[in-house]
């Protein structure tokens, strides 16, 4: 029976495994280090890893194993970052040089908060938020009664979220369009059905695509303090231990 526990990791926390990491040695080559990139198929794996892959959706960032199978040291993680290349080793000493680079590389982040009637759009530079805009536009909530008024209200409610969206977008490409060139990532966080409604509405969105990580973050709030605070929450990564 294989035991698993999960835990959420921040930036500090990764650091801290990494180390852990480095300090194991054998004097035969038998720690595994596999990175797989998002849009790779798995290589063969310790079949002790099987089991929670098959149970958890692809990763929108790919996967990183550690394992020294003698000492039921087994390690699955998550990471905040793509992996951005296939590497597999048996060494004497994990690999961890790859997840040091996400761990310690400088990103530049665009980052989109939205939830009905309100936003908050922001860059970063490594940690510090260079550009940013937040602001809240009237969208009447659902009308649930039949009839005419409905359909009337649901006009109105229509007509309001166009021109919220289109405050957004104008807001967006103001503060984004500088940056395009220089953007890594792009994250979006707060309610999925409206972030799935703006996705569908412009051609900046499409240019973006390529640069955006499919994970929603999760915020309670969306204000501008909520963006100063948002890297706390893109740095989150799920690590598995399991024996």
């Amino acid at each position: 029976m294989i035991e698993m526990e999960e835990k959420i990791l921040g930036k500090n926390s990764l650091f801290e495994l990494v180390t852990e990491l480095e300090n194991y040695k054998s004097e035969d080559p038998d720690l595994s280090s596999i990175y797989i990139t998002p849009e790779s198929p798995l290589p063969e794996i310790p079949e002790v890893f099987n089991e929670v892959i098959k149970r958890i959706r692809k990763s929108a960032t790919g996967t990183i194993i550690f394992s020294w199978q003698q000492k039921e040291k087994n390690i699955l993680v998550f990471p905040p970052f793509p992996v951005n290349r296939d590497e597999t080793f048996h060494d004497k000493f994990f690999r961890t040089e790859q997840l040091k680079n996400i761990l310690t590389k400088e990103y530049f982040l665009g980052i989109i908060l939205l939830r009905l009637g309100e936003y908050a759009v922001g860059i970063f530079e490594g940690n510090k938020l260079i550009s940013s805009k937040c602001g809240k536009k009237l969208v009447r909530a659902k009308h649930r009664k039949g009839g005419y008024s409905q359909a009337r209200f649901q006009r109105i409610r229509e007509v309001q979220a166009d021109r919220f969206f289109d405050e957004v977008y104008n807001s967006l490409k103001n503060k984004f369009e500088p940056h395009l060139n220089k953007l890594d990532y792009v994250l979006y966080g707060g309610t999925k059905i409206t972030i799935k409604n703006f996705l569908k509405r412009n051609d900046l969105l499409k240019k973006l695509s390529a640069k955006t990580l499919d994970k929603t973050l999760d915020v309670h709030e969306i204000n501008k303090k909520s963006l100063e605070n948002i890297l706390k929450e893109v740095w989150k990564t799920r690590v598995f231990y399991l024996a």
